[in-house]
C-alpha cells in the first residue's frame, strides 16, 4: 500500500518601518540565504489538507507579525538590494553560498546571476522569494516474522599449536517452545526519475508560462530547477 504526501514551503521578506530586515532578528525561520524568511507546512495527503495546512501556517505567521511589529511581504516576489546590503548578508552568513539546486535541462544555477551591473560596476542584487513543493509517494509493506529463540552461550577453544584460550561468543537454541516475533518493514519510493521530470515539466508549463509573475529576469524563475 502506498501513501502520497505533498507539503508546501514558502519564503517571504520581513520589513520593519518599510525597511528590509533579517527575519531571524525577529524570531522567524530562514532560508539558507538568511535574508529570506521561510516556513514549512505540514504535509497533506489530498488537496484540501495541503491547502488547509498552508493557510494555517500563513495565518499563524501574520498573527506573530502583529506581536513582533514587522510586515510579512510576498506582494512583489522579489527585491533589489544595494551592493552594501548584499555584502552585509554575505558577511553574516559567514560562508560562500553554494546552491545545491539541480535542473532537468542541465542548467547550472551557479552560472546565473541576479547581480545588476552597469558599465562594469555593481549597482545592486535581485533577491527573490518562492514556493517550494515537496512531494513523496512511499509504498510500505510490513511482515511479521517468527523464529526460534537462542540463548547467548560463551565458550572457549584451544588452538592446536598452543594452549591459548580464546573466548568466542556463541548462541544455542533454546528449549523454550515460544517463537521470537519481529515486524519487518520495507519501503520503496515511487518517485522515480521519469516521474520527477514529468512533474517538473508540468509545473513549468502550468506556472512559469501561464502566470506573468514579474517582468524581471530572476535566476530562480528558470524552467527545470528542483
Amino acid at each position: 500500500m502506498y501513501k502520497n504526501k505533498i507539503g508546501l514551503e514558502f519564503e517571504f521578506l520581513v520589513r520593519k518601518n518599510n525597511e528590509l530586515v533579517f527575519p531571524s532578528d525577529y524570531g522567524y525561520l530562514t532560508d539558507e540565504f538568511i535574508i529570506l524568511g521561510e516556513e514549512r507546512c505540514d504535509p497533506g495527503e489530498n488537496l484540501s489538507e495541503v491547502l488547509s495546512n498552508f493557510y494555517k501556517k500563513w495565518f499563524e505567521l501574520h498573527e506573530k507579525s502583529k506581536n513582533t511589529g514587522v510586515v510579512i511581504d510576498i506582494k512583489k516576489g522579489y527585491e533589489v538590494i544595494s551592493p552594501d546590503f548584499y555584502s552585509k548578508i554575505m558577511k553574516r552568513m559567514g560562508t560562500k553560498e553554494i546552491n545545491q539546486s539541480r535542473n532537468i535541462y542541465n542548467t547550472d544555477i551557479l552560472k546565473l546571476s541576479d547581480a545588476i551591473v552597469e558599465n562594469g560596476v555593481s549597482k545592486g542584487h535581485k533577491i527573490s522569494i518562492g514556493l517550494h513543493i515537496h512531494f513523496s509517494s512511499i509504498e510500505e509493506n510490513k511482515k511479521e516474522l517468527e523464529y526460534d529463540q537462542y540463548i547467548y552461550t560463551p565458550f572457549s577453544v584451544n588452538f592446536s599449536l598452543g594452549e591459548i584460550p580464546i573466548k568466542i561468543d556463541g548462541y544455542k537454541k533454546s528449549d523454550n517452545p515460544n517463537k521470537t516475533k519481529l515486524e519487518v518493514t520495507s519501503t520503496a519510493n515511487r518517485i522515480t526519475t521519469p516521474v520527477l521530470r514529468y512533474f517538473i515539466k508540468e509545473l513549468d508549463n502550468k506556472l512559469l508560462k501561464k502566470y506573468n509573475i514579474t517582468d524581471e529576469i530572476l535566476k530562480y524563475r528558470m524552467p527545470g530547477f528542483y
